[in-house]
């Protein structure tokens, strides 16, 4: 008699907690579902197969404290050295930052905290009030061209010159 087994497809397994961000939904690419520590090098590892496939993509931010605890310093000052690393294909490819976060008081320090990560002018990082809201604007950004920051700094250098 021969054991049968069922094998689970891989997308249906559950995510190790330091599997990095989810592709399942490319070109959306979800962040892990909390922080935790040490999780900073799975994560540059998953980014940069994300930036292999040369095509645009979102990234969004849905982690909240209540689900995990603070991202550690030694993981942020990684992802930050990442972001500054590959600034030019982020730049080109990135659509967005999207960052969820549900209270109102504190979406400006949840902006002022992916800036600051991002450390880069010109990605567009926005902050909404749930996960529905963020797939809507997913979709409006991924339809836009790559990074309007070019169109800005021509804008602000006309109006100089008219000063």
């Amino acid at each position: 008699m021969f054991l049968t087994e069922t094998l689970t497809p891989a997308s249906n397994l559950p995510r190790p907690p330091d599997a990095g961000p989810d592709l399942a939904r490319f070109p959306v690419v979800e962040m892990g579902s909390a922080y935790h520590a040490g999780y900073a090098f799975a994560w540059c590892a998953a980014m940069r197969r994300v930036l292999a496939r040369h095509e645009p993509f979102i990234l969004l931010d849905a982690r909240t404290n209540a689900q995990g605890a603070e991202e550690t310093e030694e993981d942020r000052r990684a992802r930050r050295c990442w972001f500054a690393s590959n600034a030019v294909l982020l730049h080109q490819l990135c659509r967005g930052y999207i960052t969820v976060e549900p209270d109102i008081a504190q979406r400006c320090d949840a902006r002022s905290t992916a800036l600051a990560l991002l450390g880069q002018p010109g990605l567009r990082v926005m902050v909404v009030s749930n996960v529905n809201v963020a797939q809507q604007l997913a979709v409006v950004l991924l339809k836009t061209d790559a990074q309007p920051s070019s169109r800005v700094g021509q804008a602000t250098t006309r109006r100089r010159r008219l000063i």
